[in-house]
């Protein structure tokens, strides 16, 4: 996959560390589809409100994201669970850069 530069935030998006191949494959698809929409520097500023998150809230982006999210057909299996994991995860790589997230969870994984 391709290195995104956006105002300093290298994002690489391939998850090649992430073992579950689902969970590896939502995270991939969202990144994807958040690169051709372009919405890395919204995804760096909007915060979900607390009680709606990303499933409920209805910024004209949010709807423009998730008809690209639409076009791979991993994202056909998603729970709500699921979805919500990818999208902090996505908000998390915005906000702190997708190294802070590859450290972060090798760290966090390396435990169990």
């Amino acid at each position: 996959m391709e290195i995104i530069e956006n105002n300093n935030l290298d994002i690489n998006g391939d998850f090649e560390f992430v073992e579950d191949y689902t969970n590896r494959k939502f995270l991939q698809s969202a990144y994807r589809a958040i690169t051709a929409c372009n919405l890395w520097e919204w995804m760096k500023t909007y915060n979900p409100n607390g009680n709606q998150g990303f499933m409920l809230g209805c910024p004209n982006n949010l709807d423009t994201l998730y008809e690209e999210m639409k076009k791979d057909e991993i994202n056909d299996y998603h729970s709500g669970v699921s979805h919500a994991f990818v999208m902090r995860t996505m908000e998390y790589i915005a906000k702190n850069g997708y190294e802070s997230y590859t450290m972060n969870y090798k760290k966090i994984n390396s435990k169990q």
